[in-house]
């Protein structure tokens, strides 16, 4: 009679554990970003945009900060590339290092 408890009891914290195994495996592999997706999305974004497509800008994300160089002809202009990329799922900071014309 003492078998049946336990196996009861031994069966629950399996379960338990592989549930809170499985939910840690999710929780980390729920929506796998690196910074090459990233980065194409960010420049895709830029190049896709009506008033930061005509400026020559390369964006380069790691670890969630994008850097952005090249030139733009107004101070509108890296304004609206560092908005975009501020909006862009998976960047956190936007360190700009554009040169105006």
């Amino acid at each position: 009679m003492k078998t049946i408890p336990r196996l009861l009891i031994c069966t629950a914290v399996l379960a338990a554990m592989a549930g809170c195994a499985e939910l840690r495996r999710a929780d980390i592999y729920a929506d796998p970003v690196s910074s090459d997706g990233v980065t194409a999305e960010a420049q895709s974004r830029l190049s896709g945009d009506p008033m930061t497509a005509r400026a020559t800008l390369v964006v380069r994300v790691d670890n969630g900060t994008a850097v952005l160089s090249g030139m733009v002809s107004d101070e509108a202009t890296r304004q609206r590339a560092i908005s975009i990329l501020n909006g862009t799922p998976g960047v956190f900071a936007v360190e700009d290092r554009t040169i105006r014309q």
